[in-house]
């Protein structure tokens, strides 16, 4: 068999060939091999989220917010009024666990200065237990005449800046779990009123919520999780929703123009031979990042019994619909200790994308200390709360060279401004960036022997020349980059300040 490196001459001949990518000031990160023509010696590794030391930061500690807060929901940092926002579910498990409906569940709304110490404050808006001084903005469907008692699952909020309509200024999917109640026992409701679904909701403040009276989408293909977001490249809406394939949770895709008429949903990930057999596809997020899409992939691990657990892992795509699991799926957000922490049994991001902080991503995550049933289990207690993770910025995933110096070509580029940066943490090596023209042919000034070797870690470290050559005589010119690295990371590069 030819060793992979023979083919490496056809490979860039190929990228030769190939029409340039046009470069913004968007950072270029390396989730993919969209910008890659080949790598010696160099392995894209995924980096985990650090737990912020003082999880979990939002607890149920109101009455109506029962065994927990969750992130079946949304975090978003309000610029306009310079707040933190959170819409986040509640659940009773008496409810929820053993059909007994003593009260509702709740959609709840908090607040926060800095992002990690949170208000609940009291809105007025809906009543419990006689009084409306609580942070509650929608709660489960009741029709106790017609024997219809309700939970409500999965929410994701989106802030529509872009809508004229003050009144839909905010959007909401919310998964209704209603059941009706027949010969004492409890069952899926799927007419009307109320079937189980996905809902939509408005409203001009993110309190006050009207929601339609019939469902965007159905139980049965439709399950309960999703998340929506919305897409400024192609100005629609998608909805991830969760369908079976197999007889397997997996993910699928729909698309809206106006958030209340949705496509078929298509398609969009499933288990496959690279997951052991028992693994499946739960809920996902996804999100515009640096001109790609990335997302938060929550995954099912049922087997073995003793160790039942779901974890987030790290999903990519470049155009919207086509999605890809990204590396080795190692998980970005792990699933806690067994029986140790707080977040050991189901980890559940936030919708919507991850907020940067200064030169960090903040990434909110729900978990629960207790295993997800499999195969008619007896549910466990059910306890959960909220808390916060932080990466570097674009810490995703970074290209990394061992002792042995690697070397990674990227495909034929075109760049306006001429400044080139790195994010990169060299400081136990080196990187080296070498310019090639559009032959392929190292540029005078701007070879491996006249850079500058980079040996720090910094997210924007500047990339220079011995010769002081100045990447403005190349503006405009196809090219091509090649990163010598020893020992070190490589998170991504801009042309232009990041």
């Amino acid at each position: 068999m030819l060793h992979q490196r023979a083919f490496l001459p056809i490979i860039v001949a190929l990228a030769l060939n190939a029409a340039p990518i046009e470069l913004s000031q968007q950072r270029q990160l390396f989730v993919d091999d969209y910008l890659i023509a080949s790598q010696t010696r160099v392995t894209r590794v995924i980096h985990p989220v650090t737990k912020y030391a003082d999880n979990p930061i939002l607890l149920p500690v109101k009455p109506w917010e029962g065994q927990y807060t969750h992130l079946y929901g949304t975090v978003l940092r309000d610029e306009q009024e310079g707040i933190w926002k959170a819409w986040y579910s509640t659940l009773n498990q008496f409810r929820y666990i053993r059909h007994q409906y003593p009260e509702s569940t709740y959609i709840c709304y908090a607040t926060s200065r800095d992002g990690i110490h949170w208000d609940k404050p009291a809105l007025g808006a809906i009543a419990y237990r006689g009084s409306t001084e609580n942070n509650i903005v929608m709660q489960a469907d009741e029709l106790p005449a017609q024997h219809i008692s309700g939970v409500l699952d999965t929410v994701s909020v989106i802030k529509d800046n872009q809508d004229r309509d003050g009144s839909r200024r905010y959007k909401m999917m919310v998964w209704h779990a209603n059941e009706r109640q027949v010969d004492g026992k409890w069952q899926k409701n799927l007419q009307p009123p109320l079937p189980m679904g996905y809902y939509v909701a408005f409203s001009p403040d993110g309190i006050h919520w009207k929601t339609q009276p019939e469902p965007a989408f159905t139980y049965d293909p439709v399950r309960d999780t999703m998340n929506t977001m919305w897409d400024p490249r192609t100005r629609r809406y998608i909805a991830f929703v969760k369908e079976q394939v197999d007889h397997k949770r997996a993910r699928s895709l729909s698309v809206s123009e106006d958030f209340l008429h949705w496509s078929k949903p298509v398609p969009m990930l499933a288990a496959d031979a690279q997951d052991d057999p028992a693994t499946e596809l739960y809920n996902n997020t996804g999100f515009v990042y640096e001109g790609m899409y990335l997302g938060l992939l929550t995954v099912f691990h049922p087997k073995p019994l003793t160790n039942i657990y779901l974890d987030v892992q790290l999903i990519s795509s470049r155009d919207g619909r086509a999605w890809q699991r990204v590396g080795d799926r190692k998980p970005i957000i792990p699933a806690g200790r067994m029986n140790i922490d707080w977040d050991f049994g189901f980890q559940s991001p936030a919708s919507g994308a991850p907020v940067r902080v200064g030169d960090e991503l903040w990434i909110y995550y729900s978990g629960r200390s207790y295993r997800h049933p499999v195969d008619g289990q007896e549910r466990e207690p059910n306890h959960g709360a909220i808390g916060l993770a932080r990466l570097r910025l674009d810490g995703f995933v970074s290209m990394d060279a061992g002792a042995e110096e690697g070397e990674l070509l990227t495909k034929p580029l075109r760049f306006e401004d001429p400044g080139l940066f790195l994010n990169a943490d060299a400081s136990h090596g080196q990187i080296r960036v070498e310019v090639l023209d559009e032959a392929g042919q190292a540029v005078a000034g701007f070879r491996k022997q006249d850079a500058v070797a980079i040996e720090r870690d910094a997210i924007r470290a500047p990339v220079r020349w011995r010769s002081a050559a100045d990447l403005a005589s190349l503006r405009g010119r196809i090219v091509r980059l090649k990163f010598y690295v020893r020992q070190a990371s490589l998170y991504s590069f801009a042309f232009g300040a990041i």
